[in-house]
Parts: structure tokens; C-alpha cells; sequence
């Protein structure tokens, strides 16, 4: 249960509220309903089954309209405590028979003091999460007393936020427990909410306070003719947004203290080109780069892209991965750019003097992964690139370490991708429609969920391989899933992207990394098991040429649900809408698991729902107090 101090007991969270209000008169009830009745005690008796080893006691309860029986099962001491002419309140289910019947019902007795509320029945009732060996009568008991002696003391972390329309502490606290109407347990989670969401945003305060005021960086001068001579050798314009970030980063690099940036951009609109760019401008003052990226596949994608753009530069471009640890054949003391995926992590010899961390599709890395590259290396400027945009509520509330710059904009020249969300009994035209792409000499690919097929999902990558090659050998099919060898999986890259292959069944681990402008064709089989972001990501696989681009999501309509989500990602193209989309219904949790977030656990803020929260507690940060102390004895 959590609690261990005086505190946790006064902001344990009810699980939910009964309405035992009302006390309908007896006669009125009908068998199935549950209610709160008020009666006093006409009879009772205790009778006795199997040779005493089994006993029911019951007793008759009246009001001035009818009775019922109230029954308890094996307690037949209650007998000495229900006697005729006492009163109480009773809550339960009625049951069939005459008279009716309530089994096991919560009782509260008539108290002589008219003045004291009850506890149990006849109210707004808390229900809590409860453990063996403690009863939800007890706990209930426990809270209404401990409220009546010490509610008044609860001091207020934020008094300035009942001047903002929300409730005083001490009655956000009592409603939470005790509402008077059930809508008042939700003005005080409000409140309760809101007093999280300000520590958080006055804790990222702080730290971003205190990480300018301590930790200085390397010195870096960016504007560099190194990073202008390489923006002026390429093919094409930059895009507004590319720029506009590298503005971003340029100042950064200006500051006395390190670069901590988030850059979060739409699946094809040119990260990777910003971070080379990015890289130039440290590699120029003499500091090596480190760009770290969770797949070997990935790593070996921006290791071919990075050599070809950065060929005749004279910088050495390493590539360490599990099974590669390549070192540079320049001289050791020149400023390096390093690829690699978590084996960077455990290298014995670090690279030396790194001026830039950068990591791309962050959300792959847990939070200890990330903090550990930045050992020792407190210095370096670090990027934090991702193309699963981030929702606003999560980047408020996790990535308010972070400054923020995003990208929505794809370079010119490329063809338009159509998504289409079809179902079994269009195999056929989908088959044919495989076979004329391929004859036109463009690349396809299809994506499956599992590699072994189960019972949720029976079209699996070794279940439909053979029926596949047979039917398009003639254009080259490959495979590729996780169980590979890092040397299989490279050797299929290399014969998709020179073209050797024109149909590769694969899973998700394509879904970051893969870049063949020639791929136009891209079919995902049971696509409702995967996430609406994912499925957004593994579709900027494809339209990355100057050629139109298919998507078709094989889904099943009788599955309303998932129909429906997957409808939501084939009517849009933008991540940041299908992002928001998908973590409203998927929730945090989902969204992104607690290993890679380091999420705290609320006890009242929650999110999405409390985006306005989030944004209403940045603002107050830095003009309101700091918050006061809370009694933190055990009880």
C-alpha cells in the first residue's frame, strides 16, 4: 500500500466513491439494487447447519413501509450485539425472497448524537485500495479520524493557488477523502495535481540552475568555414526547419555551459543531415563526436551515409558496434566522428576530448543508458534527436531538462506517399499490384509483427516466406529479422539497397535506419499489433525518392477498435497529430515503457488529461514560494 509516513495516509488516493446516499423507504427497493436502507432491528435469531459447523445469523429490519432480512453467515456472535429496538444504517445488494434479502451489508449504527456524520453509509463513500489485514472499514475509519484531529494542519505547499480558482489544500485533502458530492473528489485531485506538476516544473528549475552554474563546456566556436563549406557543397537546399535548428544548436554551442537539447523531427525530414552539420561545427574546434544509436543496422546506415558526406574532409569516421571496433588510420590526434550503438558504452579506451554527444531515437535508450554515455563527459554538448514525435503533455513533464527544437518539413523532390487500409479478401489485388512495382523495377517491402506465427497472429515472416519467394523470385527476395547475425543482416541491406533484392519480408526492425529512395511499396500484415507511432515510423520507410509511395495496412474491419486507430494513421501523414493520437489512447505507460522514460509515479497528476496542468505550473514556476514542508512522522 505505500504508506509509511503521515503523509502518505493523508494523500492515499481513494480507488473510487460509492453514492450510498438517499435511504429510499423499504417497500420502494426492488431485488438487484443496491442501496443505503435506515431500520430498526424487529428480530433476530441465529440458526445452525451440518452439526453446528455452519451457522446463519439473521435479523429483521423495518421502517415505517416494510422490512428486510439482513444475513451474516458463520457470526453468530453477532446475536449479542443486534437486538431488537437498535437502529442502523445498511448498505448492500437486495436479493429475491420475501421479505428481501441483503447479504453481508455494511452497518453503521444510529448514533444518539445526531451531530456526528456517518462514516460507512448514508454519504459519498471512499473505497480504497486495501491489502490482507486491512479492512476497508477500518482504513475508512482510520482516514475520517485522522481528518477530524488533524485535517485544519495541513499546511499548503502553493496558498497563492486558491487565488487561481483552485481549492485550499486543507479542502482538497478532506474532499478527496469525504466529498460532499462526488464532482468535489475531482476539484480536489485538481488541486492535489496541480501540486505536482509545480515541483516538477520548480525541480527541472533547479537543475537547469544549478547544471548552467556548474558545469562548463569545452570551448567551441561555432560558425565554422568547415560546417559552411559542406552546406554549400550539397545537392540541395536546406528546408526552413533545418536551418532554423542549426540556429538553435549554433547558440547553444555559444554558451558558457554544455548544450542539453531535444531535436524531435517527422520521419524524413533530415535529422541526420542537421547532426553532421552539428558535428563540423565541435569537429572544427578540435573535439571529437560520438553519435550512439540503438540498432546495429542503424549504426551501420549512418556509418556508410556519414563516410560518403564526410569523404575527402580528412575526418576519421569510426564505427563501433558489438561486433566492430574500428579505429581511425589517421593520426590518433585528430578530432574523430564515432558511430555506434550501446557498445559504446563499454569501451576501455573512450574517445578522447568529445565535444558532442548526440543520440538518435533516444526513446530506445533507458534513462540509465543515456546518463552513462555522459559519464566523465559532463562536459560535452549533448542532442537528443527522436522521430517519434513527442507528445506535449510528456515533453512538459520528462523532457523539461531539455530545450526543444522540432522539425516538420520534408525536403523537396520527394513523390507523395498514399496509405490504404485493406483486409484479406483484397489479397488478390494486392498480390498483383506486388507484382507490377516489382516488374517496374521499384523495391517492396513487407512487414510482419511476429517471426513465428501464434494464435493472435497467424500471418508470420517464416509462415508466409516460402509462399512469397515462390511466387516472386524472379525479382530476388530477402529476409531479415532479429534472430539474424549481424554479417546476415548486413549482407541483405547491402543487396536491397545495391538493388539485388526487390522484396524483403522483414519485422519492425526496419522501422529506423532504412533509407532507399527506390522502395515505393510497403505492406505491414496484422497491422493492428503495432502502435499507431510505429506504424508512422515503418511508413517513413518508404517515399524517400522522387517516386510515389504505397502503404497498405492489412487489418480486419470486424475489429472495430483497431479499425478505427488504424484508419486514424491512414487518413494523416503528420507524426506529431498520429503521436498526440496514439498516447491518448495508449497512455504513458505504453507510449513509452517506465525503463526508457524514468516516469515518476503520481499519485494525482495524470496524462494526458492534465496537459493544462503542466503548462499553468510552468508559468507560476520561479514567482510563487517554494513549497512548504509536509508532517513526514510515521503514524
Amino acid at each position: 500500500m505505500g504508506i509509511r509516513t503521515l503523509e502518505d495516509l493523508l494523500y492515499y488516493r481513494p480507488l473510487r466513491y460509492e453514492d450510498r446516499r438517499g435511504l429510499p423507504a423499504i417497500h420502494q427497493l426492488a431485488a438487484g439494487q443496491w442501496a443505503t436502507i435506515c431500520g430498526e432491528i424487529q428480530s433476530a435469531r441465529s440458526r445452525f447447519f451440518r452439526g453446528k459447523r455452519m451457522s446463519q445469523f439473521e435479523c429483521e429490519v423495518a421502517d415505517k413501509s416494510g422490512s428486510i432480512l439482513c444475513r451474516w453467515w458463520n457470526m453468530p456472535f453477532l446475536k449479542q450485539h443486534y437486538l431488537p429496538g437498535k437502529r442502523f444504517f445498511a448498505y448492500g445488494q437486495l436479493k429475491d425472497g420475501s421479505p428481501l434479502r441483503m447479504d453481508h451489508p455494511e452497518i453503521e449504527w444510529v448514533e444518539e448524537d445526531e451531530s456526528k456524520e456517518p462514516v460507512h453509509t448514508s454519504r459519498v463513500v471512499p473505497v480504497y485500495r486495501c491489502q490482507k489485514g486491512v479492512g476497508q472499514r477500518w482504513l475508512r475509519s482510520l482516514m475520517h479520524q485522522f481528518l477530524q484531529d488533524h485535517g485544519s494542519l495541513v499546511a499548503d505547499p502553493y496558498p497563492q493557488a486558491c487565488m487561481e480558482g483552485f481549492l485550499p489544500q486543507s479542502d482538497a485533502v478532506e474532499k478527496l477523502h469525504f466529498p460532499k458530492e462526488p464532482d468535489e473528489s475531482h476539484a480536489a485531485r485538481e488541486r492535489l495535481a496541480l501540486n505536482e506538476a509545480l515541483k516538477l516544473q520548480q525541480e527541472v528549475r533547479q537543475r537547469r540552475k544549478a547544471f548552467a552554474e556548474s558545469v562548463s563546456s569545452l570551448p567551441t566556436s561555432p560558425g565554422s568555414p568547415l560546417a559552411e563549406t559542406f552546406i554549400q557543397s550539397l545537392a540541395f537546399d536546406l528546408t526552413t526547419d533545418q536551418r532554423d535548428v542549426l540556429v538553435d544548436i549554433e547558440s547553444d554551442l555559444r554558451q558558457k555551459h554544455p548544450m542539453r537539447r531535444l531535436l524531435q523531427g517527422d520521419v524524413g525530414t533530415g535529422k541526420t543531415l542537421v547532426s553532421v552539420i552539428a558535428a563540423l561545427q565541435v569537429i572544427a574546434c578540435g573535439h571529437s563526436v560520438i553519435l550512439m544509436v540503438p540498432t546495429t543496422l542503424l549504426a551501420q546506415q549512418h556509418y556508410q551515409t556519414i563516410s560518403k558526406q564526410l569523404s575527402g574532409l580528412n575526418i576519421p569516421v569510426i564505427l563501433r558496434t558489438s561486433a566492430s571496433h574500428g579505429e581511425p588510420s589517421q593520426a590518433s590526434n585528430l578530432p574523430s566522428f564515432t558511430v555506434g550503438t550501446h557498445a559504446l558504452l563499454h569501451v576501455k579506451q573512450p574517445t578522447k576530448s568529445v565535444g558532442l554527444i548526440m543520440i538518435d531515437e533516444q526513446h530506445k535508450f533507458g534513462v540509465a543508458q543515456r546518463q552513462q554515455i555522459l559519464k566523465n563527459q559532463e562536459q560535452a554538448h549533448l542532442l537528443i534527436m527522436t522521430a517519434t514525435p513527442i507528445p506535449r503533455t510528456m515533453g512538459l513533464a520528462l523532457y523539461a531538462d531539455l530545450d526543444v527544437s522540432t522539425m516538420r518539413q520534408t525536403p523537396k523532390g520527394r513523390g507523395r506517399i498514399r496509405t490504404y487500409l485493406r483486409e484479406e479478401k483484397d489479397r488478390h489485388k494486392i498480390e498483383d499490384f506486388l507484382e507490377t512495382t516489382l516488374k517496374e523495377g521499384r523495391q517492396v517491402f513487407i512487414i510482419f509483427p511476429r517471426i513465428e506465427a501464434t494464435e493472435s497472429t497467424p500471418k508470420s515472416l517464416m509462415e508466409e516466406q516460402e509462399a512469397l519467394t515462390r511466387r516472386y523470385r524472379a525479382f530476388g527476395v530477402g529476409l531479415m529479422h532479429g534472430k539474424m547475425r549481424e554479417e546476415e543482416i548486413r549482407a541483405v541491406m547491402n543487396q536491397f539497397k545495391n538493388g539485388e533484392i526487390g522484396l524483403l519480408l522483414s519485422t519492425s526492425m526496419i522501422e529506423v535506419g532504412v533509407d532507399i529512395p527506390n522502395a515505393t511499396v510497403m505492406i505491414v500484415e496484422n497491422a493492428s499489433h503495432f502502435g499507431m507511432a510505429q506504424l508512422h515510423q515503418m511508413r517513413g520507410r518508404i517515399g524517400r525518392g522522387p517516386h510515389d509511395a504505397h502503404c497498405i495496412f492489412m487489418g480486419d474491419s470486424a475489429d472495430e477498435v483497431n479499425w478505427q486507430r488504424l484508419r486514424k494513421v491512414e487518413q494523416s501523414l503528420d507524426g506529431f497529430e498520429i503521436a498526440e493520437e496514439d498516447f491518448r489512447l495508449r497512455g504513458p505507460g505504453d507510449w513509452q515503457g517506465q525503463d526508457q522514460s524514468g516516469t515518476q509515479h503520481w499519485r494525482f497528476l495524470q496524462l494526458p488529461e492534465d496537459e493544462s496542468l503542466l503548462i499553468q505550473a510552468k508559468e507560476w514556476t520561479g514567482t510563487w514560494a517554494e513549497p512548504a514542508k509536509l508532517p513526514q512522522a510515521a503514524p
